[in-house]
């Protein structure tokens, strides 16, 4: 009998930023970003401290799209449209405070069929009253930034961050377990997206960032390389692999 060996266990690095002006920004909107009614996201992370105050993942400039750690310590996202009403509001029924633990942020939504996901380590967390309402999210921003609300805002993100993908143009039914065991395996480790993070869905996302801290700024989607501000991004004592 011929014996094969098993394929290798994906390994990703994390990277650390520090809550006091580590972030990254894009100078610009994202290239190639346009307005739609869908988005598809998934991100790891850990919080080391801050609790009890909002804690920025990304953000498209004043808050036209954004994902965040909450005061209440809960999971928040939001979207609005050009005109800034707020057309997309998911809240997560768990909190998340500091610690050694690594979470999975997975969404999705499709509000032209006013339907959206929360799923945070796989289970399904979308608190009641959420707001899905059919329009066009305006993703289209003069900035965009990740682990920040805004600079200057102090909202920064305070712990850290592995294997960011955004998807602003594809809607995936998380609903189902196959779909999310495209970014997330059955052992609650991360998937290997590929070198661009086009496995997921076959198509190229704008965001991708993903690798060590001298890499990770360099956008492997379609959008654009971003930029590290404040004292620098520092290497993750952990990852989300491990």
């Amino acid at each position: 009998m011929l014996a094969f060996p098993l394929p290798a266990q994906y390994i990703t690095k994390a990277v650390d930023f520090d809550g006091v002006d580590d972030y990254l920004s894009r100078g610009a909107d994202l290239t190639g970003d346009a307005d739609s009614k869908k988005g598809l996201i998934s991100a790891w992370f850990r919080l080391d401290g801050t609790d009890g105050a909002r804690l920025n993942i990304f953000r498209a400039d004043t808050g036209f799209f954004n994902v965040e750690r909450a005061a209440a310590n809960i999971i928040n996202i939001t979207a609005a449209t050009s005109a800034s009403a707020n057309i997309l509001t998911l809240h997560s029924t768990t909190t998340y405070t500091a610690g050694a633990t690594w979470h999975h942020l997975l969404s999705s939504w499709d509000l032209g069929i006013t339907t959206a996901h929360l799923y945070i380590d796989g289970v399904d967390v979308k608190a009641g009253g959420a707001t899905i309402t059919d329009g066009t999210i305006d993703y289209t921003r003069p900035d965009f930034w990740v682990g920040v609300a805004e600079p200057g805002t102090q909202r920064f993100w305070d712990g850290c961050l592995a294997d960011i993908y955004l998807n602003t143009t594809e809607y995936l039914d998380i609903s189902l377990a196959t779909n999310r065991a495209r970014f997330r395996t059955p052992g609650g480790k991360p998937v290997n997206l590929g070198p661009t993070g086009a496995q997921a869905t076959g198509t190229r996302p704008i965001l991708y960032l993903r690798g060590p801290v001298a890499d990770f700024a360099a956008n492997l989607g379609t959008g654009g390389n971003l930029t590290v501000s404040g004292g620098g991004l520092g290497t993750a004592s952990s990852s989300p692999t491990d």
